[in-house]
């Protein structure tokens, strides 16, 4: 499959572009106002019409974290409500083994590692009760190209969401009744290293890389955190290690538990998520946000270094 063009439409940079999934995985496609209007990146050899093979040099610096008319997230807030179904959960909702953090709101977010270096999302919300039936919203996220070369990046949304029917024991278990296969068990103190503003303080950066017939190019995410602060930056390395179409990103994380409920601005839409520390992940860590906003993507997601 090959590189899918850069199209410089609007102030958005889309991350988790039209994929089938595998190792000639699409890569995150990116539009950036103040751009290269009508260029485009990768896609067919030579570009297309209006287009530049490569890009524009330097895309659109810095962008734009705030959403029109909008405000950017800040951190705070409270800790997993005692004697509910909020916490974190540790095992398979269908894609292997994961982590899952259910909000005091019900909202659900998650991730599943695999071995060969992709990853599944999950996303929805669990609703009052005991008892779970209906869709939840699920995404795919290639490899690298070749998974040594770094973690985890280009998403696509699983269509249609799939139906899961569970049983759920606050803080406990969140067990399927029927429908795909779901057991997991609610984290246990040092299950999981802590991931908060304290331990995530500082810089972090990931890099996943794609490729075409000829050239690999690589969607870099750099994440700085600062108290409850999140801020950073999305870009394309080049193959002459040039960098293109740099956007910000501007938000704020929650301490819940051991992990981090992260809530940020990527242009024009507000993305929710969480980061955390995967189990034997080395100090790696997971940042994943979805919107509900109206983008054809809709994930950002990266594994992380210091």
């Amino acid at each position: 499959m090959t590189i899918k063009t850069f199209l410089a439409i609007a102030a958005v940079v889309v991350m988790s572009a039209c994929s089938s999934g595998g190792n000639d995985s699409n890569p995150p496609s990116t539009d950036n106002t103040g751009g290269n209007t009508g260029g485009d990146m990768g896609g067919n050899t030579g570009g297309t019409t209006g287009g530049d093979t490569g890009g524009n040099t330097g895309g659109d610096t810095g962008g734009n974290a705030t959403p029109p008319g909008g405000s950017v997230p800040t951190g705070g807030g409270t800790p997993p409500a005692t004697g509910t179904k909020a916490g974190t959960y540790i095992g398979d909702f269908g894609s292997g083994q994961g982590v899952y953090v259910v909000g005091n709101d019900n909202a659900l977010f998650g991730l599943a590692l695999s071995d060969d270096g992709s990853a599944a999302s999950l996303f929805g919300n669990l609703g009052e009760g005991s008892t779970f039936n209906g869709a939840l919203r699920g995404h795919g996220h290639d490899a690298s190209n070749p998974p040594t070369a770094g973690g985890f990046g280009t998403g696509f949304v699983q269509d249609p969401p799939e139906a899961f029917n569970l049983n759920i024991l606050n803080g406990q278990s969140i067990e399927s009744l029927s429908g795909p296969a779901v057991s997991l068990v609610g984290a246990t103190a040092g299950q999981l290293a802590t991931a908060n503003a304290a331990s995530l303080a500082g810089n972090w950066v990931g890099d996943n890389q794609f490729c075409d017939q000829t050239e690999c190019f690589q969607f870099r995410v750099e994440l700085t955190v600062s108290g409850t602060n999140i801020n950073g930056e999305t870009s394309v390395i080049n193959p002459d290690g040039s960098e293109t179409f740099i956007n910000a990103f501007a938000g704020g994380l929650t301490d819940f538990g051991d992990v981090a409920l992260i809530s940020f601005n990527w242009l024009s839409n507000t993305y929710n998520g969480i980061a955390f520390f995967p189990q034997n992940g080395n100090g790696q860590l997971v940042f994943i946000g979805e919107t509900t906003g109206e983008t054809d993507n809709k994930t950002i997601a990266s594994l992380l270094g210091r």
